[in-house]
């Protein structure tokens, strides 16, 4: 697929940029149409209509997963769209409403899907595994105990920069506690002062974590916020491939010893009725030493990778864009939305997705 850039209507409003495998579809603002376009073709689609009334036809269509829908067809004064003919279309009723049909089924860049890893305690053992999801392109957030760094089978603090480049460096607290028996005034301690160390190493705001042990209470959810924590992941699997309810109790697919590769394959297989799936596997590097079983982790890798409608994201990645997802301003009609984040935000409009620029006020 490919982007499809409208030009602006009158009055200084952004038209969206869309990813449209539909020939022929007609944007309804009258400043652009995407006419006869063909998957790939990715020129600009500014065919302004120069006579005649603009006129509408609608028909019901069905729409995977959300049973029928009412498609608009826009049409200037040839009377033609794509082989369709604008007979006995009804003219606009400038006073109608017409509601947009609007849906949050898409990743960044139009992906329907999500994959992201999430490995605790900051071992050795993470250099090979690191090594690995690089070979595959696999990105994944790595959650550090900074207080236990140049000991034993831990990693050294001078390499942790490098060795997660293009991976999240995230908190697991200092020194690995049950955080729910400790003091308030120790949790706090333990998340901040592990969030100041490898803050220092990363050279970025540390924001997630993940509960040491797995072990996390209602208070925890709510004291993290005040720590600068935006998510935290728990280790109670659930075998979805749901988003999370809240990113502070947030509860991964499964751990890589709970049937893997099934879930690789069911993942595989999803279709495209699917809302927002994201396959959320954790567990610890020096589990794969430990069993002997790096192949699994090898197999699981080359057999996720290289998926077009797959976004390998991090975790914080994934808070981010559901957070910046949620933030979108739409009018009553749904015709205009305004992106008030620092991120793009992609949306489907009929079905077909539409990127919403950051900072800007687009009309659909």
């Amino acid at each position: 697929m490919k982007y499809i850039n409208c030009s602006s209507p009158a009055g200084g409003v952004s038209s969206p940029t869309c990813l449209s495998t539909v020939p022929g579809r007609w944007s309804d603002q009258g400043s652009c149409a995407l006419q006869g376009l063909s998957e790939g073709s990715g020129r600009q689609a500014n065919d302004r209509r120069e006579s005649g009334d603009r006129h509408e036809k609608t028909e019901n269509v069905k729409s995977p997963g959300h049973g029928k829908i009412r498609r608009r067809w826009i049409c200037g004064g040839t009377g033609k769209a794509q082989g369709r003919t604008c007979n006995d279309h009804k003219q606009i009723n400038t006073g109608e409403v017409i509601f947009m049909n609007i849906g949050f089924g898409f990743y960044p860049g139009g992906k329907r899907k999500a994959l992201t890893m999430s490995y605790d305690d900051g071992q050795v053992h993470d250099r090979k595994l690191v090594e690995i999801f690089n070979r595959y392109g696999i990105r994944g957030t790595f959650h550090l105990n900074s207080g236990r760094f140049d000991t034993d089978v831990f990693l050294k603090s001078t390499e942790i920069r490098d060795l997660f480049e293009g991976h999240e460096i995230s908190a697991h607290t200092l020194n690995h506690p049950y955080l729910t028996i400790l003091p308030g005034d120790m949790v706090a301690t333990e998340v901040l002062e592990d969030r100041k160390n490898l803050e220092e190493l990363a050279g970025y705001p540390v924001r997630g974590m993940s509960y040491p042990f797995g072990a996390y209470s209602q208070e925890l959810v709510e004291i993290l916020p005040f720590l600068g924590i935006e998510y935290c992941r728990t280790v109670n699997s659930h075998f979805g491939f749901q988003l999370p309810d809240d990113f502070l109790a947030w509860h991964p697919t499964c751990h890589h010893k709970q049937g893997l590769m099934e879930k690789a394959e069911a993942f595989r297989k999803i279709g495209k009725w699917a809302q927002m799936p994201l396959l959320y596997v954790w567990g610890h590097s020096f589990e794969f030493e430990w069993d002997k079983n790096w192949d699994l982790i090898e197999e699981f890798c080359k057999t996720v990778s290289g998926d077009e409608d797959v976004w390998y994201a991090t975790n914080i990645e994934i808070a981010d864009y559901v957070k910046a997802m949620k933030s979108l301003k739409f009018s009553v009609d749904r015709k205009t939305v305004h992106n008030p984040s620092a991120q793009d935000v992609w949306i489907s409009v009929d079905g077909e997705p539409c990127r919403i620029e950051a900072g800007k006020t687009v009309r659909l």
